[in-house]
């Protein structure tokens, strides 16, 4: 005869995880700092079980889930801690991608929740340790900050704000962002994208303003081997210290290939808005597929196959990016 608690297992293993992504970084940290499940719950201070349902994917409380995060900090042995509080979102924050029929929506999409990590992000103290973190984007309000500092740099060819909350919304992680402190210093975006729309912007029909959130949604829902680099961007006081664009290639580019999201063989395009960015891509291992006279953003297009990630990443190795993979 089963136990309540055998039948609350056994509906467990039937149903998928609600919260995959939230487990896996758990346990992606956890693993970084060598310790078994149980020296995680003994160190922080919760039960064993708890600490197997948080990296199962399951929903736990708020207050358990930023204690877990800063046990794994505190005791991170590298200069910057292994996880963050903005690294490993809270369940209730991350999009349900299995759940194909369920609309995709924003992370903190309760408005308490926005209004207390608001007011945290703008009220922090300044501590004179911080370094700079990779990190998602978790409020319209981080949102907002980056596209500002994209209108600043594109100019009219940037997108309006809405449509580029219609993209976040569809795919929350396709935005990869550096940050010191809660300031937004650069940012890069990976976008999933149909055969469809990959076909029409290589036969120079498009526009990248015509990167459609419905279509990026739709690709989104199973792994995709079609991707779109868009709105390469660090700070102009950044550029040429400390490493800065290989800190932020590091994290986005190690961030989605963690992520799972990628099928092979793969193809991956970028237009190129500079002098600059045609170096940067070709240094990549990118090649035109487009002369910028041909494309209606006046940028040349640039595509990257894959056959594999092993593949992908010996590439990304050989241009000096230490990819951190799990």
């Amino acid at each position: 005869m089963k136990t309540a608690q055998d039948r609350t297992l056994y509906s467990a293993q039937k149903m998928p995880p609600p919260f995959p992504e939230t487990g896996r970084l758990f346990a992606a940290g956890r693993k970084r700092l060598g310790w078994s499940q149980q020296m995680f719950a003994d160190v922080s201070g919760y039960s064993l079980r708890l600490i197997q349902k948080a990296e199962a994917g399951h929903a736990i409380d708020q207050r358990s889930h930023y204690e877990l995060v800063q046990a794994l900090a505190a005791h991170s042995k590298k200069r910057m801690p292994v996880v963050s509080f903005n690294d490993i979102p809270f369940p209730h924050d991350v999009v349900d991608r299995r759940r194909t029929s369920r609309p995709a929506v924003a992370p903190l999409a309760n408005p308490h929740l926005v209004a207390m990590f608001e007011a945290l992000r703008h009220t922090a103290p300044k501590t004179g340790k911080a370094r700079l973190r990779m990190g998602k984007i978790r409020t319209e309000g981080e949102l907002h900050d980056l596209w500002t500092i994209d209108n600043e740099a594109y100019g009219e060819g940037n997108i309006t704000f809405d449509h580029f909350l219609d993209l976040w919304r569809a795919f929350p992680s396709g935005l990869h962002v550096l940050f010191h402190e809660n300031e937004i210093m650069g940012a890069m975006g990976i976008w999933p994208v149909t055969r469809r729309w990959s076909e029409q912007i290589k036969s120079a029909k498009l526009k990248e303003a015509e990167l459609d959130a419905r279509m990026v949604r739709l690709a989104s829902r199973r792994p995709s081997c079609h991707w779109y680099i868009t709105g390469l961007m660090l700070r102009v006081e950044l550029i040429g210290k400390g490493g800065c664009v290989k800190n932020l290639l590091n994290g986005a580019l190690g961030s989605w290939l963690n992520d799972l999201y990628v099928r092979y063989p793969c193809e991956i395009l970028a237009l190129a808005y500079s002098d600059h960015g045609d170096r940067l891509l070709q240094g990549f291992g990118f090649h035109i597929t487009q002369h910028k006279a041909a494309m209606p953003d006046n940028c040349a297009l640039y595509r990257l196959m894959a056959g594999n990630e092993l593949e992908l990443v010996k590439l990304f190795r050989a241009r000096n990016l230490d990819l951190k993979l799990t």
